[in-house]
């Protein structure tokens, strides 16, 4: 019945009668009949944090509040983002830690980045059942090591997170930032032989990375900045964000 009924509006109405009374089958399948706007993102966002609560491990409760997070930021409504990215990262999405962890970059929130990667981490690690999830698995981790770094962390340890063949594979940004540590420490000639292993569309993501980081919060631009440079690239400030 709440299937066919042609109004969205009732729709709705509907399934959340049927999430309160009990029926939690009703949130599975909110957000594949109904169109988040503005107007009813918090009621959905309601019946999926009391989803939460009752769900420990549930791939579709904690990627539908992931994805309830994007919807939030897309309406300009930031705080509101963080919790549903928060409480998803808390069930094992990676997505969501991700989101975190470079939302907090941006904005220069670096402890408490790092409390939440420690808290969310190893159940984003043990849960993971995608190939979507051991890749963000890999984002976080990078974007960890850049708070730890903010906050004062030994290159060494930086290091030993960025290069982590087993967890990081592949991961760019965690093959790029030991780079930069060695110009960091002085080391050009180790910098400029490592940069030209990496092929041009390796150079060109790494540049459309960096050059949305050139207006954010003062640390991060920083660290854009050098990035930049050691690519051979002049600083252009942008508008908008580009989450990872």
């Amino acid at each position: 019945m709440a299937y066919e009924e042609p109004s969205q509006d009732k729709r709705l109405e509907k399934l959340v009668a049927l999430s309160e009374g009990g029926m939690r089958v009703a949130n599975r399948v909110m957000l594949d009949t109904i169109e988040i706007t503005k107007s009813n993102i918090d009621q959905i966002a309601k019946c999926f944090f009391k989803d939460a609560e009752l769900e420990e491990n549930h791939s579709q409760v904690r990627d539908a509040l992931n994805n309830i997070g994007w919807k939030y930021n897309e309406f300009g409504q930031k705080d509101k983002a963080i919790q549903a990215y928060i409480r998803s990262a808390q069930l094992g999405c990676g997505n969501a830690l991700s989101n975190i962890t470079w939302d907090f970059l941006l904005t220069g929130r670096h402890e408490e980045a790092r409390r939440i990667f420690d808290e969310c981490y190893y159940r984003v690690m043990t849960t993971r059942d995608t190939e979507i999830d051991y890749q963000q698995g890999s984002n976080s981790r990078s974007n960890d090591a850049l708070h730890r770094l903010a906050l004062g962390a030994s290159h060494d340890e930086l290091r030993e997170i960025w290069e982590d063949a087993h967890f990081q594979e592949n991961h760019l940004e965690s093959r790029f930032y030991p780079i930069m540590l060695d110009h960091f420490e002085g080391n050009s000639e180790k910098v400029n032989s490592r940069i030209a292993l990496l092929n041009k569309n390796e150079r060109n993501e790494l540049v459309e990375i960096f050059q949305t980081l050139v207006d954010q919060h003062e640390w991060i631009a920083g660290i854009a900045r050098t990035c930049l440079e050691l690519l051979g690239e002049e600083p252009q400030k942008k508008k908008g964000l580009f989450r990872r």
